[in-house]
């Protein structure tokens, strides 16, 4: 095999865990128990409006997208990770934060993370 074919496979692959391409604008991460994804809080702030997000970027799979969103920056929230594939996402109750367009279970090819989000006192 040509080396530059071999380069270019390699890359096609994705050998290896892939880095979260969030992290610009990231306030908060946290990455699961067992490593394979991360969760991210990012902020943004422009002259169209405020936003926080949560994201999470599945290593492996080399995918990821918005878990959770809200119109309003500097919220303060707290990523728990209950398991593997169980992420809490903490907020005091006068937040809006609502879903993603997948709702609160991710899924990047055969991976699955179910996302709650959970009104707390003293956030």
């Amino acid at each position: 095999m040509r080396p530059i074919r071999l380069i270019l496979l390699l890359w096609l692959c994705g050998c290896g865990s892939q880095p979260s391409p969030f992290t610009d604008d990231a306030v908060l991460e946290s990455v699961s128990p067992d490593g394979s994804v991360t969760a991210t809080v990012t902020e943004q702030s422009s002259e169209l409006g405020d936003l926080t997000q949560v994201l999470l970027w599945f290593h492996s799979e080399r995918c990821g997208g918005g878990a959770a969103s809200s119109p309003e920056v500097g919220l303060e929230l707290d990523l728990e990770w209950a398991s593997d594939s169980l992420l809490v996402v903490l907020h005091r109750p006068d937040i809006r934060l609502e879903f993603g367009a997948s709702g609160a279970v991710n899924q990047c090819w055969s991976r699955r993370v179910r996302v709650e989000l959970r009104s707390v006192e003293g956030n």
